[in-house]
């Protein structure tokens, strides 16, 4: 977990830098002075530029976002490889979580009925036998960049991570204002999409787009996100992917 949340910090401070400087060029009549060989030269920053700027900045949110999800789900499944636990001793939703990794690929109406009824075979075998679950698949295609591991590209907000939550079984309230925050996040994810597929042009995204704005969709994208981080790293902490007793019998015959 804490390389997720140095990533992010890194990714945070870059964007920081960024909106800094787009709220001085934002400033009436500001002009860049450089020096070459032919002299000292100084260039106005017009409208358009900024417009452009400003609409560059729903890219450098929504990359923050994505990359922070990417991350923090290794994280949870690295924390529970780490464990060395057999399957019955994980919750119902880290089950799942196995269970889709190895399943992965028996519905292809190619695959050879001898080729599932093996790992079919295989796949109970190591239940029974209550080998230590891993996953090191979707570990090694995470470090090899796989864009579709976790279908998250242009898919990031608020709803998205709710379903993340439910899935990996992480908590996904983050309460008071933080909670409000993460409602901006599906028009952050709408506008990114817009400008990565060309449906707008830069200009056009910002021209109606305040620096006071985008500055607000980024501080309350980093809120949110906060919010879930923190969440994440007690998950882990508590160890909440293991399954847990829920009576004396239980406890009893464990």
């Amino acid at each position: 977990m804490k390389e997720t949340k140095d990533d992010f910090n890194k990714r945070k401070s870059e964007i920081e830098k960024y909106f800094s400087l787009l709220e001085i060029l934002d400033e009436d009549n500001i002009n860049i002075n450089y020096e070459n060989k032919s002299g000292i030269h100084k260039i106005e920053i017009d409208t358009e530029t900024i417009k452009i700027l400003k609409a560059n900045g729903y890219l450098l949110i929504y990359n923050l976002l994505e990359a922070t999800c990417r991350n923090f789900l290794i994280a949870i499944l690295k924390a529970i490889q780490e464990k060395n636990l057999p399957i019955n001793s994980l919750s119902e939703k880290t089950q799942a979580l196995w269970l889709k990794q190895k399943a992965k690929g028996l519905n292809d109406p190619y695959i050879k009925d001898k080729t599932i009824e093996l790992r079919l075979h295989s796949l109970v075998k190591e239940i029974i036998d209550e080998t230590k679950i891993e996953f090191k698949e979707i570990i090694l295609r995470a470090k090899e960049d796989d864009k579709d591991l976790f279908q998250l590209s242009g898919n990031i907000d608020a709803e998205n991570i709710r379903i993340l939550a439910d899935t990996y079984g992480f908590n996904s309230k983050v309460g008071g204002e933080k909670e409000k925050a993460g409602a901006i996040l599906v028009d952050i994810r709408r506008m990114r999409n817009r400008l990565a597929h060309g449906r707008i042009t830069f200009a056009e995204c910002g021209k109606d787009l305040s620096v006071a704005q985008i500055i607000g969709y980024k501080n309350n994208a980093i809120s949110y996100i906060e919010g879930i981080l923190n969440n994440i790293e007690q998950y882990i902490n508590d160890e909440g992917f293991k399954k847990t007793v829920s009576s004396p019998v239980e406890a009893i015959a464990e």
